[in-house]
């Protein structure tokens, strides 16, 4: 299926030590990212001034905007509002975030046609999110331990943990794609559950905007039959052997698509999580 030609806004942001991230893996394959598409990547940074309006193709180029480094979680508790903010000003129907630890494989024409098209012609009112990588090496994965979960209204919160499990749709959000419709509905949610535990218990969930994804996902589409999240798998972690991560440095392993022959995986994530550890 052929659509028209997009504008793609495509979301990056690199403060502290994740700004080497961004210089020796994500540069290297964005441009994998909708080939035939114009692409403006907005890198948000306290540093990388050099990117700015950089051309790394004909249809992809580099804006770069400036970002206090908050101290962990910060940023990623308000991601969403940070997208939104940065996104207003720019004519465009697809965003998309990337977290730094991120690369991107290449696919076929059709695949990306196929794609585009589900996000603006058929679920223009969705997030899409990826289901966790854990869930591609072991369907029955069980996560470790519960995570604290927010306060949302009359819904019993104990249960929400055992619904993720039962239904095997724990969310990754360290990628995201959708309108800017669909962003903003999520910018609304994120901030009133995060206003609402900040105000009554003075706590921020362990993984903050995931966290509350999850919650979101639950109560509007479990419970509620909302239809605002478009789940799939699109993430995967390399390597990832027995249940550990095979940390490989800058070593050339990583940029590989040799993983499960899922068509719809084209990212790859924590495949060096020494940088990020420096920075928690």
């Amino acid at each position: 299926m052929k659509t028209n030609k997009s504008n793609i806004l495509v979301f990056y942001i690199a403060t502290s030590v994740y700004k080497e991230y961004f210089k020796t893996y994500f540069i290297k394959t964005v441009t994998n990212l909708f080939p035939n598409d114009d692409k403006t990547i907005i890198l948000i940074s306290d540093g990388l001034e050099e990117y700015d309006n950089m051309k790394l193709d004909l249809h992809t180029k580099i804006v770069r905007k400036e970002i206090i480094d908050f101290p962990y979680p910060i940023i990623n508790l308000c991601k969403f509002q940070i997208v939104e903010h940065y996104a207003k000003g720019y004519n465009t129907n697809i965003i998309m975030y990337f977290d730094a630890d991120s690369l991107i494989f290449s696919k076929d024409d059709e695949f990306w046609e196929n794609l585009k098209d589900q996000m603006i012609e058929q679920y223009s009112e969705r997030m899409f999110f990826s289901y966790h990588p854990h869930y591609l090496y072991n369907k029955d994965f069980i996560f470790g331990r519960e995570y604290f979960f927010p306060k949302m209204g009359q819904v019993n919160i104990s249960n929400i943990w055992n619904l993720i499990m039962k239904h095997k749709c724990y969310i990754m959000t360290s990628f995201f794609m959708c309108s800017p419709k669909a962003l903003h509905y999520f910018v609304e949610r994120v901030y009133e559950l995060s206003k609402l535990d900040l105000r009554e218990i003075r706590q921020i969930p362990e993984l903050s905007d995931e966290t509350y994804i999850n919650v979101i996902n639950i109560c509007d589409n479990i419970l509620d039959n909302k239809d605002n999240i478009y789940l799939e798998k699109y993430i995967t972690i390399n390597p990832y052997i027995y249940g550990h991560y095979q940390h490989l440095g800058n070593g050339g392993k990583v940029f590989e698509n040799n993983f499960p022959e899922i068509d719809t995986l084209f990212v790859n994530q924590k495949f060096d999580i020494g940088l990020k550890n420096k920075k928690k």
